[in-house]
């Protein structure tokens, strides 16, 4: 198929398709639980109309073989993804797929100026062809601008600290099958080119695996840190969406150290990714039968609700113990591979004599987060299968036996993922990944999170006010650096005007000798400076919402880019 030009491609080679048959499983269970699930819900038609346009833009993006079929797909994907979040219409849900789309949209934006940049470099975008076509660049500014802004575009899916802002806020309010999917599936796409800009563009890197290895470490702790202070279900499973996209991105970030050679990070890196997404798919299907009986998600209101029922307590027990990377599960072979990459790199660099206090202080990082990952999902395990509900009125109606809480169908398509990671554990039920070195890292994290629950108590924390969004960057990009720009437009539009003033006040004041004149040295004293600039700001708000002033910059946007192609 030709699209501008270029050739859009595909492949089923490697992850390619690993993928894609991913895809495909979590699609027919989330849509399987979706048959109860979304029973009450208005607008069924057009939820499932979208879920299945997003299967099939998600397909795209993991099936493709160049990045620009990848931009296509990806774009589409966010779309398609922004009607699931705002399905319910309410105002938490449309300020919640504000934010997704604002982050989807400009990560978007800026993926596709480092495409233009990687393509205007190496003359390419295939993926198979990158290793070979970025290295005779290494090391170039050129190359590493087109990679970060393409790390831009792929982080902002992916939940990557800094631009992990829609992930707390787009799960609570979407329903649950959708969240699984968000979570589980469509932030592999972000990690998915991640892995292409990592072990492909830059692999070997070092100064470029230092910062990926940076970003996961603040991305694995922020993540965990969150979901302890998180009092909504759902929130505290999306907070650990964006700490478990951490971890991989260690992961990531050590495979391009070692120059893909390391093993153990490879492996664990893809495992850590399968896992996530079957772990995602079982922990919000169980959020979601949660709703599903008492429209409530704060762990104040949903407390014992889950006393006396074993089959999602199991459920919720596996997805929890194989989250936590508790011994004998898939989650503790792909933590375990990932944290002895760690110590593997650490080990030769202290046979090279290097440096590795920094490389130590991230394994530090990845023991103390996967410690919070057991404190929270411990946490959230006793709140809703353990402990009694503080009103006893409100315990004696879920106890209530009566009504069934989840249909055969939904029992049946939940137990799948919770199937899946079982046998995946049993896969790799071998000596060698439980010698006490292994060993040692899982219990340790193990041991931080057992404490850690000990000093809680099983209190109720307070949710942390501070959001990043809100307080950090709406103030700047809608107080800031919105008017900032929009006056630098005005005053450049506004120099035409300006000519004929100083003309006026200079070889044509004799024309209109009463009128106040205008003199350029006043703006060099500062005497019209201020009053003009307060002229600016009362215009610039009005001007910046104006549907004339959007068209205005997607004409020049156009232009730009009309240029561009003509220049090449």
């Amino acid at each position: 198929m030709d699209l501008c030009g270029f050739t859009m491609s595909f492949t089923t080679a490697g992850i390619h398709g690993l993928y894609a048959v991913m895809a495909c499983f979590m699609w027919f269970v989330s849509l399987a639980f979706s048959l109860e699930y979304m029973h009450h819900y208005k607008h069924k038609a057009q939820y499932y109309a979208f879920m299945l346009a997003t299967f099939g833009a998600t397909a795209g993006v993991f099936l493709s073989a160049d990045l620009l079929t990848t931009f296509v797909f990806f774009e589409i994907m966010s779309f398609t993804s922004y009607v699931l979040v705002i399905h319910d219409e309410s105002k938490g849900a449309m300020r919640a797929g504000e934010t997704y789309l604002a982050v989807a949209v400009i990560g978007g934006m800026v993926m596709l100026m480092g495409l233009f940049l990687l393509y205007d470099l190496t003359g390419t975008l295939k993926i198979a062809e990158l290793a070979d076509a970025c290295a005779p660049y290494a090391g170039s500014g050129r190359l590493y601008a087109a990679a970060v802004c393409m790390l831009v575009g792929f982080g902002a899916k992916a939940g990557m600290f800094p631009l992990h802002i829609w992930l707390p806020k787009a799960h609570p309010v979407a329903p649950a099958p959708a969240s699984a999917l968000l979570s589980g599936i469509l932030t592999k796409a972000g990690i998915y080119g991640a892995l292409i800009i990592c072990c492909r563009m830059l692999a070997g890197d070092e100064h470029w695996a230092a910062a990926i290895l940076a970003i996961g470490a603040v991305t694995m702790f922020l993540g965990a840190f969150l979901a302890v202070f998180s009092s909504n279900l759902k929130k505290t499973l999306a907070c650990s969406s964006v700490s478990q996209i951490g971890f991989i991105t260690v992961g990531i970030g050590i495979a391009c150290l070692t120059n893909n050679l390391s093993e153990m990070a490879s492996k664990g890196t893809v495992l850590h990714m399968v896992n996530h997404s079957l772990i995602k798919l079982l922990l919000f299907s169980c959020a979601g039968v949660v709703y599903m009986n008492l429209h409530k998600l704060a762990l104040s209101d949903v407390r014992g609700w889950g006393r006396n029922k074993p089959l999602l307590g199991l459920y919720f027990a596996i997805g929890a113990l194989t989250i936590s990377g508790v011994p004998g599960t898939s989650g503790y072979i792909s933590k375990t591979l990932l944290h002895e990459s760690i110590v593997e790199v650490i080990e030769e660099m202290e046979h090279a004599g290097e440096a590795v206090w920094m490389l130590k202080g991230l394994e530090w990082i990845f023991l103390i987060s996967g410690g919070l990952t057991f404190a929270y999902m411990s946490r959230l395990f006793f709140c809703l299968f353990i402990r009694k509900n503080r009103a006893e009125e409100v315990q004696k109606g879920y106890n209530n036996k009566m009504h069934p809480y989840m249909n055969v169908l939904s029992a049946s398509v939940i137990a799948l993922p919770a199937a899946a990671m079982l046998c995946i554990g049993a896969v790799y039920w071998q000596h060698h990944y439980y010698t006490w070195t292994n060993l040692k890292g899982s219990l340790t994290s193990l041991a931080i999170g057992g404490l850690l629950c000990l000093l809680l108590k099983g209190k109720d924390l307070k949710e942390l006010k501070f959001d990043l969004e809100d307080q950090v960057y709406r103030p700047v990009l809608l107080k800031g650096l919105v008017p900032l720009l929009a006056g630098i437009a005005s005053i450049l539009t506004g120099l035409g005007d300006n000519f004929v003033r100083m003309l006026q006040g200079g070889l044509l004041r004799q024309i209109q000798p009463h009128e106040e004149r205008f003199s350029p040295m006043d703006w060099l004293r500062g005497r019209r400076f201020a009053q003009r600039w307060q002229e600016i700001r009362m215009d610039v708000l009005d001007s910046a919402n104006s549907l004339s002033f959007g068209l205005l910059m997607a004409v020049l946007g156009l232009c730009v880019f009309l240029i561009y192609l003509v220049r090449n």
